[in-house]
């Protein structure tokens, strides 16, 4: 008789912060993790059920601004005679790349909308919101995931 895990898989599109590896280390976030694996843009982490999947999940939206998220459901095996379904839970979290310490200058319309900030401003905290500071003025603000994801930050220098 085979026992098949139901595997979760957890796919970051941008290669994760330092910060976020050590804040998962430090917090024992992934040890429920059956595998993880490194992949071209982010790290793959596998786990044996749906809620130690869900719960990791939760973990990284409040440890880094999650830009976008989305989960998938895909049927693996099924017994109809005893009605048992298999499921593979994929969820794809994307987080922000941008680190603490970093240069970012902001196009002017999202300068305007946030009170008329920068253009040049420096990356102060990464949390589950970005905090950004002016230097000229020290004026300071959050973006959360859903603002850098409508304003598009980059960064021109990175600590």
């Amino acid at each position: 008789m085979e026992f098949c895990f139901n595997s979760l898989m957890l796919l970051s599109l941008f290669s994760m912060n330092t910060c976020v590896n050590v804040m998962i280390l430090k917090h024992g976030a992934a040890v429920a993790a059956i595998k993880i694996k490194q992949v071209d843009k982010g790290i793959d982490f596998f786990f044996s059920n749906r809620s130690q999947g869900v719960k990791f999940v939760e973990f990284i939206a409040k440890v880094a601004p999650v830009i976008r998220s989305r989960h998938d459901k895909q049927l693996i095996s099924h017994d109809t005679k005893s009605n048992n379904y298999n499921y593979k839970y994929t969820f794809s979290v994307e987080i922000s790349p941008i680190c603490r310490e970093d240069l970012i200058c902001l196009p002017s319309k999202v300068s305007l909308s946030l009170g008329n900030l920068g253009p040049l401003v420096i990356c102060t905290k990464v949390t589950n919101t970005i905090s950004l500071l002016d230097p000229f003025t020290l004026r300071q603000c959050y973006v959360d995931g859903d603002r850098y994801l409508r304003s598009s930050l980059k960064s021109l220098l990175t600590s």
